[in-house]
């Protein structure tokens, strides 16, 4: 089966696809700019205050904390305040990622903005949150915290950008319906991701199946009346197998 991965994959997760039996092409259609340090602090007329001062701190994106924490004068100060705050994150795997840091986060079980703010609201915070987040985001998360009264920071730190497609065909003498009829499945990573497959149009030339990273992404598919497949948990492996199972169920 040959499927389409909307992002880059390590290379073990591109073995384990191959050792499933699917046929791999990875077409990154978002690209990740970090910011600058300076240009963070700058959104904030006292970024460390604020930070200090605020109830909790929330990350929705891996990718957040990736730009947060590079090399940096002040990623030490910045450490050293947050592991002292409570930090909830929208996911595991970025809770992970701040677990390196020395700093302890909170997650849902089912990894989206607005069971996220429940469970932050259930804990207690009900005064303000500042969110490192991106350019492009989706607005459940805010829109759950404002309704309960909780003012939300929100502070960005890398900014997504669409990556065209059709550059690559045409670099790669590629006919796109051709291309995109061949897939027999695509994974979605996130909602931006999603928008921008739409937003090319190149779902008018994809008959195949469509799966997700988790119920968030899944829920931008659905804005589009598409039913995707979703993994119990929201991890690239278990998509992975998942898309092997779904095409060959003797396969996981």
């Amino acid at each position: 089966m040959r499927i389409l991965f909307t992002r880059p994959l390590p290379e073990n997760e591109l073995q384990l696809a191959k050792t499933l039996g699917l046929e791999v092409m990875m077409t990154p259609l978002i690209g990740v700019e970090s910011l600058p340090m300076a240009d963070i602090i700058a959104q904030s007329s006292d970024f460390f205050a604020d930070v200090s001062t605020v109830q909790s701190v929330v990350f929705t994106s891996q990718n957040a904390v990736n730009a947060l924490f590079e090399e940096s004068l002040q990623r030490d100060r910045l450490i050293e305040v947050l592991r002292r705050k409570p930090v909830y994150t929208v996911g595991e795997s970025t809770a992970d990622s701040l677990d390196e840091f020395g700093i302890m986060a909170r997650f849902p079980d089912d990894y989206n903005g607005t069971t996220l703010a429940s469970m932050m609201q259930n804990d207690g915070v009900n005064a303000s949150v500042l969110h490192f987040c991106g350019n492009l985001r989706r607005e459940e998360f805010r829109e759950s915290m404002i309704s309960a009264g909780v003012s939300v920071l929100e502070i960005e730190v890398y900014r997504k950008s669409e990556i065209q497609l059709d550059e690559y065909f045409i670099a790669h003498s590629i006919e796109r319906t051709s291309f995109l009829s061949a897939f027999d499945g695509v994974a979605f990573y996130s909602p931006s991701g999603v928008e921008a497959f739409w937003n090319q149009r190149l779902n008018e030339n994809f008959v195949g199946t469509y799966f997700a990273i988790g119920q968030t992404t899944a829920s931008a598919l659905a804005e589009h009346s598409v039913t995707a497949h979703v993994p119990r948990i929201p991890t690239s492996e278990l998509l992975i197998r998942l898309i092997a199972k779904h095409f060959n169920p003797t396969s996981v």
